[in-house]
């Protein structure tokens, strides 16, 4: 594939040495397709994080923003924050051949509608569902308001975009491959995943048989992740279960983490409850792989967690919320336990229906070996290219 591609995925970079470094992957999923080029804001951090690494003479840097509210208050008062953003998407869209945009960020929508105005298809990657967001108990009153109205427009922006002939969707999660499936070009359901299935396999041992059940939550700690009910849910699952021991290993960063070590201390849980901070994506294979079922607690607006994909590549049974679009991929009792988002009792009696239930875990574990291919950066990989050669303009 000889053609050209732009690619915004409105993920801030740092520059590091010689090269342009991110703690998330969008950019090293893309960086498998050829001709392309990683565009994203680059800020000042101390940050220490690196899953993907960008070569200079691949990235482009946009105007430095921290936020979607950042960036509109810049875009509308600053003329030279305008004009320098304008310029460098322009120079680089009139440079390419096609342009990859990652929604529902607004500055990705301000790419596609120039894209577009430049005559070049757009590929437009729907990563998440901003439905619901403004419904975040971290905001104000006020943050809630301007959370509501901000998505609205968004979505109706994606809505817009969706209905030109020149634009490709890729959905992640069912329920946004549903919503976008009337789009003038459909919907590909679509993971950027970084990882493939493992060469070591789980070993065939039910998790009912073991005197220690080993529990996985891997991914950002924020509350309304629900990270901060885990240590609740260890301590009552071991108070549950006299002939069994549960154990739980947690693998992120975030704002939460401070509270979560506290909490870990507060009820001497360690032993219990090892928090490992981060790990490199092409890591995590190992923990992934030495644990019995991933829990997954969250009550945040989520498309489809990447984290849970990664579970089933390496055979795990996952117990997770019904938040957002999750229920979209998973299926209660076919590759999933679902529970409902923030009721703990509901998560703890849900795992407990799969550890007792040696039929129930053989079940998920079969059907997710079966159908895990699917969400394998290969798989997914070639799905991202056959979008990309249908990608035309057509006037």
């Amino acid at each position: 594939m000889n053609v050209k591609i732009f690619a915004n995925i409105s993920e801030p970079f740092r520059f590091v040495g010689d090269s342009y470094i991110s703690k998330y992957v969008a950019a090293k999923f893309l960086l498998r397709i050829k001709n392309i080029k990683i565009a994203s804001p680059v800020i000042n951090s101390d940050e220490t994080i690196v899953n993907s690494v960008v070569n200079p003479s691949s990235f482009v840097v946009l105007p430095d923003f921290t936020s979607a509210f950042d960036f509109i208050t810049k875009f509308l008062i600053s003329k030279s924050f305008r004009t320098k953003f304008n310029s460098t998407v322009e120079k680089e869209i009139n440079s390419c051949d096609k342009v990859w945009v990652r929604a529902p960020s607004i500055d990705s929508v301000f790419i596609a509608k120039i894209a577009l105005k430049n005559r070049k298809p757009v590929i437009m990657h729907v990563a998440g569902d901003l439905n619901g967001v403004w419904k975040n108990k971290k905001y104000s009153k006020l943050k809630t308001i301007f959370a509501f109205i901000f998505a609205k427009i968004i979505l109706f922006y994606i809505s817009r975009l969706a209905k030109n002939q020149n634009v490709y969707i890729l959905s992640t999660g069912n329920d946004l491959n549903k919503r976008y499936s009337n789009a003038i070009n459909g919907s590909e359901l679509f993971f950027d995943t970084c990882l493939d299935i493992p060469n070591m396999e789980k070993s065939g041992n039910l998790v009912i048989n073991k005197n220690v059940v080993k529990l996985l939550y891997v991914g950002r700690l924020e509350s309304d992740k629900g990270v901060l009910s885990l240590c609740d849910m260890i301590m009552k699952l071991n108070s549950q279960y006299i002939d069994k021991k549960f154990e739980l290993t947690i693998i992120g960063f975030g704002t939460a983490a401070n509270e979560l070590d506290e909490q870990i201390k507060k009820y001497n849980l360690i032993g219990s409850v090892t928090h490992i901070g981060f790990v490199k994506n092409d890591e995590l294979s190992k923990y992934y792989l030495n644990h019995d079922v991933f829990v997954f607690p969250s009550t945040a607006p989520e498309g489809f967690p990447r984290v849970i994909q990664e579970a089933w590549l390496h055979g795990l049974p996952v117990v997770t919320s019904d938040t957002g679009g999750i229920t979209g991929v998973a299926i209660d009792r076919v590759n999933s336990i679902i529970f409902k988002a923030g009721d703990i009792e509901d998560m703890i009696l849900k795992i407990s229906s799969l550890i007792d239930d040696d039929e129930l875990f053989e079940s998920l574990h079969k059907n997710i070996l079966e159908s895990r291919n699917m969400y394998t950066s290969t798989y997914q990989h070639n799905i991202a290219i056959k979008r990309i050669n249908e990608a035309e303009f057509r006037g």
